[in-house]
């Protein structure tokens, strides 16, 4: 059954009401046309392929073979690590929650460093034919699922949502299309495996961050902090994450007295301000001229 989304858009003071459908199967195989087709003209056009820029890339040294390695090896690994975190390490052993816990930690880290590995390149690849074509797909799909509130298409074809897709109108319908087929939307790191499982044993909040039997912010550690991501103790009070309290800024609280023995420091009774000596004065000497006739 198809799924039906109503959007509001403000133009001119005025709102607009409209609505979005999941696509059914004549849009579907008109977007797959539609994308070969612009899939053709970008090849005719000498628009580079994902296979032609991962070789160009590795030519110009804007990626190296030690980077395709170790993408593989962090994607091996994210699937290795979620395998173990549901059904366990093969044995008949039935794992410790810390031993979860640490293994859907590796998981978010690997997540993290395959990201920033493929930043650079992610991006590279938004300009290729493929990137393209399915940006074309993905367009005609607005167009063909976008209604007004009598039930007419807000677009007539591609070509018309086109030239209105920098609009906020046209924004928006995307916008919702995108949360409806691919889930773009606040729960997408929720969805993540590793998160699902944390969520389930409460070892998270709403936000996914990490926390302790009693919902308090922990970190990777299990070390208590604030929202900041600062160390704090039992009280709430700032410490450097060994229980030594510290200042907001960082400066230990309770500093220890140091024994003078480099003569640096004044007894007490030599840091009464002594008299300052007298100023001796000075006179100038008054020259006078001459004004006598020789």
């Amino acid at each position: 059954m198809s799924e039906k989304n109503e959007v509001e858009v403000k133009i001119d003071d005025k709102t607009i009401k409209m609505y979005v459908t999941t696509p059914d199967n004549n849009v579907v195989k008109g977007a797959d046309r539609y994308r070969a087709k612009m899939w053709t003209e970008c090849i005719s056009e000498g628009v580079i392929t994902k296979k032609e820029l991962n070789k160009l890339m590795i030519k110009q040294k804007l990626w190296s073979k030690e980077q395709e390695t170790e993408e593989k090896r962090l994607t091996d690994s994210i699937k290795f690590l979620q395998k173990k975190l549901f059904l366990g390490d093969g044995s008949n052993k039935r794992p410790r929650l810390s031993e979860g816990k640490e293994t859907a930690i590796e998981i978010r880290k690997a997540r993290i460093e395959l990201r920033n590995l493929l930043v650079d390149k992610i991006n590279q690849e938004e300009n290729t034919a493929e990137a393209l074509a399915d940006n074309s797909r993905f367009d005609y799909l607005v167009a063909g699922c976008s209604f007004n509130e009598d039930g007419s298409l807000v677009y007539k074809d591609v070509d018309e949502y086109n030239k209105d897709s920098s609009g906020i109108k046209a924004n928006t319908l995307a916008a919702e299309l995108a949360k409806m087929l691919y889930s773009l939307d606040n729960n997408f790191e929720a969805s993540l495996p590793e998160n699902q499982w944390l969520k389930r044993h409460n070892l998270v909040n709403e936000e996914l961050s990490l926390v302790n039997a009693a919902g308090v912010l922990v970190d990777l550690e299990g070390r208590t902090i604030n929202e900041e991501g600062q160390f704090i103790d039992e009280e709430g009070n700032l410490t450097d994450g060994e229980g030594n309290a510290v200042s907001d800024k960082g400066v230990y609280a309770n500093e220890i007295e140091y024994e003078d023995d480099l003569g640096m420091t004044e007894p007490e009774a030599e840091k009464a301000e002594a008299p300052k000596p007298a100023r001796k004065k000075t006179t100038k000497k008054k020259v006078t001229a001459d004004t006598t006739d020789s």
